[in-house]
């Protein structure tokens, strides 16, 4: 008689032990996989950061290059945003394919307006941007040689990789690269509506 009461005491501890296990591991794996999770965001978010960083820095470096041809069968001579875009498109890993092009903004400041991009309006109908500087000439084209060409990738929204629906995957980070340099030689013409080609024979301008 004691021997069976000792084996139903047992056989109940053995349970209660196991209603107890599975209690605790519904506690635990829920903050465990959101810390999984926050972990594995943070590394994509700085992945992307560096993937961002190092495609404007190729976009930047070609913009300078003033590439009469064509890439990716667009028209650089008329279309040189377009090939710049293209460049970093081609250095994102896909990330800023498709409609995620949005992102990628390129602007272009006078040598002695380095604080305001260059408009189109600016520069429609022949009209150029007086120098403030003497060392300086009047702009009158975007890619003028010694303006400075900026390649952003602006707001680009990264989201969490929240593996519960609700639970952070509605916030986003906004994130941001650029880099700029100044324009060198002679100048293709940005936009071959609004800007002229550069003339064919004579100095620099």
């Amino acid at each position: 008689m004691n021997l069976k009461r000792a084996g139903t005491g047992s056989r109940r501890s053995r349970r209660a032990r196991r209603g107890n296990a599975i209690a605790e591991f519904a506690l635990i794996i829920f903050p465990f996989f959101a810390l999984i999770f926050g972990i594995m965001s943070v590394c994509y978010m700085i992945f992307l950061q560096g993937v961002f960083a190092n495609a404007v820095r190729a976009g930047c470096r070609w913009a300078i290059t003033f590439n009469y041809g064509t890439y990716d069968g667009i028209n650089c001579a008329n279309e040189q945003d377009a090939c710049i875009k293209a460049v970093v498109q081609d250095n994102a890993f896909g990330f800023l394919s498709g409609s995620n092009s949005q992102y990628i903004v390129v602007n272009y400041y006078p040598p002695f307006r380095l604080n305001q991009a260059i408009a189109a309006s600016e520069l429609n109908g022949g009209k150029s941007i007086t120098s403030t500087d003497s060392s300086y000439s009047n702009v009158t084209y975007m890619n003028q040689t010694n303006n400075v060409v900026s390649v952003t990738v602006s707001n680009y929204p990264a989201a969490w990789l929240a593996p519960f629906p609700g639970y952070l995957n509605q916030q986003t980070f906004n994130l941001n690269a650029t880099a700029s340099d100044v324009l060198q030689g002679y100048g293709v013409a940005a936009n071959g509506s609004i800007n002229p080609a550069p003339p064919t024979a004579g100095p620099p301008y």
